[in-house]
């Protein structure tokens, strides 16, 4: 395989002398071939081409079901691999695009009649949908008997061509097979370590850490499981225990810790990589454990989490089939679909080895640890496992509901790879937010959709429920088929945690901003208890403006600019990130530092109080010496509201979703249903407590009077709001127990915490 690389490699090059259009380029042929092997093949292929947007299209979701079975970074690394790989054989087809690596090889003349047009365009979808296939066959062998029957049977092509030696460039599978081989060849030197080598010779484990000097002289040493005891500042990362259900069990291993710093960039350099870094996330544990305990709680009765929890748990099967369903109802081409791929997949690539590289730095404990350790046996009202809702268990009992990955806890993965994934679609996009598509999109086909059912039937026998949770949907309508358009199904029963029972219906997303997608995405993995708090708000912070040199890249790219390579395929160097240890910073008294940002609730304007919180102190870049100057660079949409100039605000509702109520936007301290102002991201809503709608809308102020506890406080307090008497500890949530008018039930609660006499605020 790798002969025959080496040997058109100099003809390659000779062909990529410069960015202009090919005077040389290849005539298309291997149509003919098709019919004659087996007739009808056109027909067929045509056939298809109607009843579904792209031709590879129904071996897609199967294939991802495999994609999804291997760890994380290994999913990004496959993804990247397969997306980069297929825009490369397309990308021949296109009149200046390069492939990533900046190249111009054996371009596809363009067609000069009526009749050529519809030959090119059909060369062009069979070549994606060979190397879709060959590509995928190539990284996973497992996939090819599960795809191989819908690529023949189906679709109807002929996989016996790929192994036609030297490949073809003029054909669609020649095309194919150059272009995988190809980018096998480059991935020998992507610090992955994928084969096993670079740790044993014999008997390698591949993605096993290793020790490595970088070429530019930097050094990696294999993570080592950090044995130390915890200290207020800092508790390190320790394995959890792994079962399949099935009698194996295993200790947690950091999956991949080398990966942030050896492994290879696409799209943008170093010092931009090595720029981007989280604080210390400075953990309040006791507090965070009390947080993550009541929020499983109130998950275990709520099936849109639960939902959700397992949507975005991986995103090969939540945002990157949205890209699929983006390009579907913008009707883009081949090129237009597999350019836009190439360029995300490359952007969550380099943001998960970013996210990769602040893990190991912090490496930080995750909840499931915390929450055993510091409560031990203790009762604990909260989630109690699948199918169990929430019940008081022994807190060393307690898991998530999704399993806590390999890996450690800070910053969030998800949060800052939905992020560089909103990012990159709102760059791709011309800047915009919205995702502006008609729904529901309707697509008219021919016939009785035989081939469609075929490929349905096929879907739902072997893919594991990942068809029913991706959002590309075929609705059959007579001759029509309706493509519905960002809106996920949650079919009933269909969860993969509490199968048969959630969710009790059908529940249904529907998304119409990027934004909206990563802030779901980045709150799903609070939803579930793997994640405190902070790691979710520094993930998305981490990723913020991290990615745009590789759309640039692209973009140049597109145009036919050898300067937009996204790597070097000659390149075998393996260049090494150091190792920067954090810098620890105790919690401090409050001082004054300057003006700062008031990003907490109802806030709105800048503070001089030193109470900022200890991100901002540890990064020293959000204080300014004056209010008007704060306001200016963090608040400059409302710099009236910020100064304080009078600003009475819409009196909309919004929810604030620290109190988890709805408030009004408005400052008034005579009215009590005021919450500050509304940030220009809180949307006026109605919707959102349904289940509580008496609390939400402030009706029957008075309380009850029963008592409840107050765990910031750990003390029992009253329901009430009442400044005369002293037990009152204002009006309980919705999730707040109540325990009537017995003080020492409320106080049996918290006795582990204090004394009897001590349990009230008034003693």
């Amino acid at each position: 395989m790798l002969t025959s690389i080496k040997a058109h490699l100099a003809l390659l090059l000779l062909l990529s002398h410069d960015h202009c259009v090919d005077a040389q380029c290849t005539v298309p042929t291997g149509l003919d071939t098709l019919d004659t092997l087996r007739p009808g093949t056109l027909a067929q292929v045509e056939a298809m081409r109607a009843n579904v947007p792209f031709l590879w299209l129904p071996y897609a979701f199967p294939f991802i079901n495999e994609i999804i079975k291997p760890e994380t970074p290994i999913r990004f690394r496959i993804g990247q691999i397969h997306g980069s790989t297929v825009y490369n054989a397309v990308a021949r087809y296109h009149l200046t695009a390069l492939d990533i690596w900046g190249r111009n090889m054996f371009r596809i003349c363009q067609p000069t009649t009526a009749q050529e047009e519809l030959d090119y365009k059909l060369h062009e979808v069979i070549t994606a949908a060979y190397t879709f296939y060959y590509s995928g066959i190539s990284i996973m062998d497992t996939v090819e008997d599960i795809i191989k029957p819908i690529f023949s049977e189906v679709v109807g092509l002929n996989p016996d061509l790929l192994m036609l030696d030297p490949p073809d460039q003029s054909t669609p599978w020649g095309i194919a097979k150059m272009v995988a081989d190809d980018m096998t060849e480059s991935l020998k030197a992507d610090g992955w370590n994928a084969d096993g080598k670079l740790t044993a010779k014999h008997n390698p484990l591949p993605f096993s850490d290793f020790s490595f000097v970088g070429a530019n002289g930097a050094s990696y040493e294999p993570y080592d499981i950090d044995t130390t005891p915890r200290t207020k500042d800092h508790w390190p990362w320790a394995p959890l225990m792994d079962s399949d259900g099935m009698g194996h069990f295993s200790k947690q291993q950091h999956v991949t810790p080398f990966i942030g710093f050896t492994g290879r960039l696409y799209g943008m350099n170093r010092s931009h990589y090595e720029s981007f870094t989280s604080p210390p996330p400075q953990y309040d544990y006791e507090a965070e454990t009390k947080v993550v305990l009541e929020r499983t709680r109130k998950m275990a009765s709520n099936d849109t989490q639960k939902a959700l929890l397992e949507y975005f748990d991986s995103k090969y099967t939540s945002i990157l089939p949205l890209q699929i369903d983006y390009s579907i109802g913008a009707k883009d081409s081949e090129f237009e679909f597999w350019y836009a791929d190439m360029v995300l997949v490359n952007t969550m690539f380099d943001a998960l080895l970013l996210v990769w590289k602040e893990k190991v730095r912090h490496n930080a404990v995750r909840p499931t640890t915390v929450v055993h350790e510091l409560l031990g046996d203790k009762l604990v009202d909260t989630y109690a496992g699948p199918l169990m809702q929430a019940q008081f268990i022994p807190a060393t009992e307690w898991q998530p509901f999704i399993r806590a990955m390999p890996h450690a806890e800070y910053p969030s993965g998800s949060a800052c790879i939905c992020t560089a994934y909103k990012e990159t679609m709102v760059l791709l996009n011309e800047g915009e937010d919205d995702i502006g598509l008609e729904n529901p999109l309707t697509h008219t086909v021919p016939g009785k959709m035989m081939l469609r059912c075929q490929v349905c039937l096929y879907l739902e026998s072997h893919s594991d429920n990942v068809y029913d949770s991706v959002l590309f949907y075929f609705f059959s309508s007579g001759s029509k088929i309706t493509l519905a358009l960002f809106v996920c199904r949650y079919s009933a029963g269909s969860s993969r945690t509490e199968p048969g029972v959630t969710p009790k219906e059908d529940i249904v997303f529907k998304f119409t901003k990027w934004s909206q997608i990563e802030k779901e995405c980045g709150m799903s993995r609070l939803y579930g208890g793997m994640h405190f708090d902070a790691s979710v708000t520094a993930g998305h912070e981490l990723c913020t403006g991290f990615i745009s040199p590789v759309v640039e890249l692209g973009m140049l790219l597109k145009k036919g600019d050898p300067k937009g390579a996204m790597a070097v395929f000659e390149d075998e160097r393996i260049i090494v990130s150091p190792f920067v240890k954090p810098r620890i910073v105790a919690r401090l008294d409050p001082i004054n530092l300057g003006y700062y940002p008031d990003w907490g609730p109802g806030g709105s304007t800048c503070l001089n109080d030193g109470k900022m919180p200890g991100y901002m102190r540890i990064m020293e870049t959000y204080t300014d010496p004056s209010l008007a100057a704060c306001c200016e660079r963090w608040f400059s949409w409302d710099k009236h509201t910020c100064n304080g100039n009078g600003a009475i605000g819409s009196s909309e509702w919004y929810v604030d979703w620290i109190l988890e109520k709805c408030v009004k936007d408005c400052y008034d301290s005579s009215d009590a249903d005021c919450g500050g102002f509304a940030k220009s991201w809180d949307g006026m809503l109605e919707r959102w407590f349904s289940w509580d709608k008496h609390t939400c809308n402030g009706n029957g102020a008075i309380g009850s009077s029963e008592w409840y506890v107050d765990w910031k406080l750990e003390k029992c307090v009253k329901d009430c709001d009442d400044s005369s008497d002293a037990d009152c500890g204002g009006f309980a949530k919705s999730w707040d127990e109540r325990y009537g008018s017995s003080q020492d039930a409320c106080c049996d609660q918290i006795s582990s915490y204090t004394t009897r006499d001590k349990c009230t605020v008034d003693k």
